[in-house]
């Protein structure tokens, strides 16, 4: 199986891993191992385990799948967002 890494945009270390799902659409999932994915009403987060940031992610579905990818407006949260 390809694996490539993904990096925190906080702190710039290893946030976690993803597995190819959709070679044709270059659509990757998440591996065993990586940190647990918090699905908040303000969208889905993943705390890095170097900074402890919380990090926006963005799921992305297919055929086989759902895949996540880091969400193009990203801040590093200390904490989850509070509801609006």
């Amino acid at each position: 199986m390809k694996v490539r890494d993904v990096s925190c945009p906080c702190c710039t270390k290893l946030l976690f891993r993803q597995g190819l799902l959709d070679g044709e659409n270059d659509i990757w999932g998440s591996v065993q191992g990586n940190p647990k994915i918090v699905n908040h009403e303000q969208g889905d987060f993943m705390s890095c385990p170097n900074c402890s940031k919380w990090v926006l992610l963005q799921r992305v579905y297919t055929k086989t799948g759902i895949g996540y990818i880091l969400n193009d407006q990203q801040w590093c949260w200390d904490k989850l967002p509070q509801p609006e």
